[in-house]
């Protein structure tokens, strides 16, 4: 388990942890005017003192260990059509540690499951944050349909759509360098109508090789070439 936490606010030489990470606290066996590394989610990882009180748990900061920022060129974001939690658990934990840095979460027209809980999804990318130890949390963003998660594509040049009946294998397809948006469609795919509509918004549709594969797996594949196949030019 990471040893890496989370501080839901940060001022100045303070921080705050909530009643999860106390928990987590409490799993690691971490004692009073012990020394954590945790993060805020903007990029910041901190050192600091824990202190347990009956009400709050806090930390007095000694050392601010380093700062990354949010780069817009190296942005790779992923549209989520609803799915099963306990499957859309597993895309958004796992594009977490991948890289992912995004996330649109709408229902489309093969989907199951019309909404999604939005606290579960912010927990679980903290989770997913302090397993990886990336101190930066994933944006993410719940539409009522597709048409308004097209809206955003613009922030991305190179947009694909992953698509079990396209002739085009994505890992035939060049990762352009810059930002990236990876559409996964419910099990079986999106709907013609809406495979048309994405084409329409400047997506490719790629399949992923010749077996049929769940959705969990052909995201997988996604993610990874969005993420670590990104530098390659």
């Amino acid at each position: 388990m990471s040893r890496f936490y989370y501080a839901v606010k940060v001022e100045e030489n303070k921080a705050w942890f909530d009643d999860h990470e106390y928990r987590h606290f409490q799993v690691m066996r971490v004692e009073e005017g012990q020394r954590i590394v945790f993060t805020d989610g903007n990029g910041a990882l901190y050192a600091g003192i824990v202190s347990f009180a009956r009400d709050r748990t806090t930390a007095r900061i000694t050392e601010k260990i380093s700062q990354i920022e949010r780069s817009p060129s190296q942005r790779v974001a992923v549209g989520i059509a609803h799915a099963q939690w306990d499957r859309e658990e597993v895309l958004i934990e796992k594009g977490t540690e991948l890289g992912v840095t995004d996330f649109y979460l709408f229902p489309s027209r093969y989907s199951k499951y019309r909404d999604i809980n939005l606290n579960k999804v912010s927990y679980t990318l903290r989770k997913a944050i302090k397993q990886s130890e990336n101190p930066l949390l994933p944006t993410f963003e719940k539409f009522g349909r597709l048409e308004e998660a097209l809206a955003l594509v613009e922030r991305y040049p190179q947009r694909i759509l992953l698509q079990p009946s396209s002739p085009t294998d994505l890992f035939d397809t060049r990762r352009q360098s810059g930002p990236a948006l990876l559409f996964v469609g419910p099990e079986g795919g999106f709907h013609p109508d809406e495979v048309q509509l994405c084409i329409r918004a400047g997506f490719t549709p790629c399949s992923i090789g010749k077996r049929i594969l769940r959705l969990e797996t052909a995201a997988l594949c996604g993610f990874v070439w969005a993420t670590l196949l990104s530098s390659v030019d």
